[in-house]
């Protein structure tokens, strides 16, 4: 599972049994202690198609479905009153001390009793709440229409709870995968984490980014003494350890923000220039890592 398509990672057996998390600055796919590895088709640059998917989704569902979300509610409340007092369903529901626990608890006891009376009313004249006998199937309190909605809107609450996370997670340089590796790290203590990267890069760090001046010290940085990683360009490295909550690709909220917006939503497939880019890494987390590697 990688972030980037230039960004390989995986899990790998290291020192004394344990396990660790290895990430790569690599275009191809490579070996490291005999582990090969190979990148993720779960891609940054495809973050702003999908968060726009998300958005757009759900958005355009809640506001597609208002007309008919007061009809269908008022037909509800009009079927939970038919249910209540129908002399069968409240003795084999209401009056029922199970009807709190078999149904999801309290919470539904409403909705299956509610639904009860979509059943008793199922064979009597159409009625609804808003004097339209004739009306369209919305506008008569409908079993299904309600249970579409109902999943409709869900889904489009789930679809916008999602995006506002993901939003706020690439303006902090991660994505939902790191995120949620970076919970687990922390219930793991057996569990490395681990980057590798070219010499070259080593020997010439980039220019200090003031934006990314916070984050774990230099201290905390340890490398595995000549752990080379190969791959078909005969690239080579040193694989350095680092804290789980490592935010490898925060660039600093404004530059995340520059960069992401920066991606095209469409057409992607054929810039094939920007999926061999190699992935942009936290300036000051590549020159503490250089003076780490000049110390030792």
């Amino acid at each position: 599972m990688g972030w980037y398509p230039n960004a390989i990672e995986g899990t790998v057996p290291v020192e004394s049994n344990l396990l660790a998390h290895i990430i790569a600055l690599c275009v191809e796919p490579a070996v490291w202690n005999g582990i090969t590895m190979v990148g993720s088709c779960l891609t940054v640059q495809q973050h702003k198609a999908f968060l726009a998917l998300l958005s757009i989704a759900g958005a355009g569902i809640w506001l597609m479905a208002l007309p008919i979300i007061r009809p269908t509610l008022d037909g509800a409340y009009e079927m939970y009153l038919v249910s209540r007092n129908d002399p069968t369903c409240s003795r084999i529901w209401w009056d029922w001390w199970g009807s709190y626990l078999v149904f999801g608890g309290p919470g539904g006891r409403w909705v299956l009793g509610t639904a009860l009376g979509y059943w008793v009313a199922k064979h009597e004249p159409p009625s609804n709440p808003q004097r339209c006998h004739f009306g369209l199937l919305f506008m008569r309190p409908n079993f299904s229409a309600a249970v579409t909605l109902a999943t409709a809107l869900s889904l489009a609450g789930f679809c916008l709870v999602l995006a506002i996370q993901m939003a706020f997670r690439l303006l902090r340089g991660q994505t939902t995968i790191e995120a949620l590796q970076s919970q687990s790290y922390t219930k793991t203590n057996d569990l490395r984490r681990y980057l590798w990267v070219p010499l070259p890069l080593l020997a010439s760090p980039p220019a200090t980014d003031h934006a990314t001046q916070q984050g774990t010290s230099s201290e905390s940085l340890r490398h595995r003494a000549r752990e080379p990683l190969q791959g078909s360009g005969n690239a080579t490295g040193i694989a350095f350890s680092i804290p789980w909550n490592e935010r490898i690709y925060d660039l600093g909220t404004w530059r995340n923000a520059k960069r992401f917006w920066a991606i095209p939503i469409f057409g992607l497939k054929h810039r094939t220039s920007m999926l061999g880019e190699p992935p942009i890494i936290s300036t000051r987390l590549i020159r503490q890592i250089s003076e780490d590697h000049k110390d030792d």
